[in-house]
């Protein structure tokens, strides 16, 4: 036996023009639109590259800063490559080099310039102004003389360079 609700609701079927499926199929649309987006926007964030970390500022007072210069420069010292080291030269120390018409070597090492450098090692021995810092520098000979030089380090152009020795 039916009610007189199943036979309206029996009807309404029977008249429908397929609007409900319609809207049916839309809301699956836009949930697996919004799933995709979601996943894409996870997939990206997870797998893009970290942001590059910001170059450090030149300074006087960091001690590893001073020190990367210093070995740098002691190691062109070292290795023989005098143009590399003199790269590394404030425009005051090259004024430096043009009065007393030297080079570099000549000026560095004094009487022992045409002696290879054996090693070059830093000293503990710091000292620093509000536009300078000073570092001796050890440098080792062949026949096993040292020679010791107090290098002054200056900022020059947004990078550290080597202004007195």
């Amino acid at each position: 036996m039916r009610t007189i609700f199943e036979d309206v609701d029996e009807r309404n079927d029977l008249e429908d023009d397929g609007k409900e499926k319609g809207t049916r199929a839309a809301f699956w649309l836009v949930a697996l639109l919004s799933v995709s987006v979601a996943f894409g926007t996870y997939y990206w964030i997870a797998h893009r590259k970290p942001p590059e970390a910001p170059v450090a500022a030149v300074s006087l007072n960091d001690d590893s800063q001073l020190n990367l210069v210093i070995n740098q420069f002691s190691g062109y010292v070292k290795a023989g490559n005098w143009d590399e080291a003199q790269k590394m030269i404030s425009a005051e120390g090259l004024r430096r080099l043009e009065v007393e018409k030297k080079t570099l070597r000549e000026s560095l090492l004094g009487d022992r310039s045409k002696e290879q450098v054996s090693e070059a090692l830093l000293t503990p021995s710091r000292s620093r102004t509000p536009s300078t810092a000073r570092l001796d520098c050890a440098y080792l000979f062949a026949d096993g003389e040292t020679r010791i030089i107090p290098m002054t380090l200056v900022e020059e152009n947004g990078r550290l360079a080597i202004n007195s020795w």
